[in-house]
């Protein structure tokens, strides 16, 4: 009975030590899993700001030649930023460099800075996925009641991934493309306004496919110089205060351009809210119409793409095609236009200097028989399925 009795205590003693260290190791897992936890909540909300007026994203796709503009651009925004109501964040994807998300604003001293806030792996800026991962970040992170959006690239307007030779699309990351249909369907909301620091942005069938995609567009028809280029430094006081002032970019800009050594400018501001009502009178007009035949296409202001004639003055075209309509078609495309402005010349890389005769602020595209590929694509695009309707 002793030996028994023995023997049990011993093993009581032996389960109870166990039980001992079994629970302290699950309260100290416990404990470690609850900090965790506690530490990762801490960061993540340290790491969504309040909410302000308004959050701009600049979207840089400079993995291509525009890569030196980088550095210039940022430290440009930086010095002309302000104690806004707002957060400026910039994605810049430079060739030779990893891909960095910067936060510009002002630290505790008030000294305005352009901070790192996120680095990527190598990756496309010309892929949709990458664009709608990094604006779903921006909006999660910087919320405002308002939003706004820059992108900056080599860009051909609606026209496809390398055709013509050397179509650019919306965004060119290296050998990579973004078109625009691609474009529009990775933006996850409607901003206020989207700018376009892009060369052949300024198409209606552009505007059309944006039109759910932001209240206003600042567009260029023709090719826009690096030099002089926007002045990203005036860029914030713009657009970071109680209402953008877009029409005073689209100024600043003619202003910046007529006064230089390369005056060549086509640039205007698109309401996109009027666009239905453009669309719906020029169905009458276009609709099932042959353009190549019905025009003289050669006597029609363009802005050529290389040597292609694919981007033509709208206004001009419908005057040419139906004259005696073209006063109140004209009446409905300048409700679209908050500012409309040209230079007297505008500039092609593959042409030159050419002169703008007529210039209603938006271009369009005409089927031709040399452009079977451009034709088929085109019939993809909103505006045209809109106007055949």
């Amino acid at each position: 009975m002793y030996i028994r009795n023995l023997i049990y205590f011993e093993i009581t003693d032996f389960v109870n030590e166990l039980n001992k260290k079994i629970f302290m190791r699950i309260n100290i897992l416990i404990i470690f899993v609850f900090l965790t936890l506690l530490g990762c909540s801490k960061d993540e909300k340290e790491d969504i700001q309040a909410p302000v007026n308004r959050t701009m994203l600049v979207y840089f796709g400079m993995d291509n030649n525009f890569w030196p503009e980088a550095r210039e651009k940022i430290e440009a925004m930086t010095e002309g930023w302000s104690d806004y109501d707002g957060n400026l964040l910039v994605y810049a994807d430079a060739r030779g460099s990893k891909p960095r998300l910067i936060w510009i604003h002002q630290d505790g001293s008030g000294k305005n800075v352009a901070e790192t806030v996120r680095t990527f792996e190598m990756e496309d800026s010309a892929d949709p996925a990458v664009l709608q991962r990094v604006i779903a970040d921006v909006l999660k992170r910087y919320p405002a009641k308002s939003y706004g959006m820059l992108a900056l690239s080599h860009a051909s307007g609606w026209l496809p991934e390398r055709t013509l030779g050397n179509a650019r699309s919306v965004i060119v990351d290296g050998t990579h493309e973004m078109e625009l249909r691609d474009f529009a369907a990775a933006l996850p909301v409607k901003f206020d306004f989207i700018i376009f620091d892009a060369c052949f942005m300024g198409g209606v069938e552009v505007a059309y496919e944006l039109r759910d995609k932001a209240d206003y567009l600042l567009l260029s028809p023709a090719e826009i110089l690096v030099r002089p280029g926007f002045d990203y430094k005036s860029l914030p006081a713009r657009l970071m205060g109680t209402e953008p002032d877009l029409k005073g970019i689209a100024e600043d800009l003619y202003e910046r351009f007529v006064n230089s050594e390369s005056p060549y400018l086509t640039i205007s501001l698109v309401k996109t809210s009027e666009l239905e009502n453009l669309a719906s009178y020029s169905a009458q007009l276009l609709r099932g119409i042959d353009g190549e035949s019905a025009v003289d296409l050669h006597n029609i202001q363009n802005y050529g793409y290389a040597p292609n004639t694919v981007f033509f003055d709208f206004g001009d075209y419908i005057k040419s095609l139906t004259p005696d309509r073209y006063a109140e078609f004209k009446q409905k495309l300048d409700n679209c236009l908050v500012y409309s402005k040209a230079t007297p010349s505008y500039y092609s890389d593959a042409t030159g200097v050419r002169p703008i005769k007529n210039y209603s602020g938006l271009t369009i595209y005409v089927e031709q028989a040399a452009y079977p590929f451009l034709n088929s694509e085109y019939k993809k695009l909103k505006w045209y399925q809109r106007i055949q309707q």
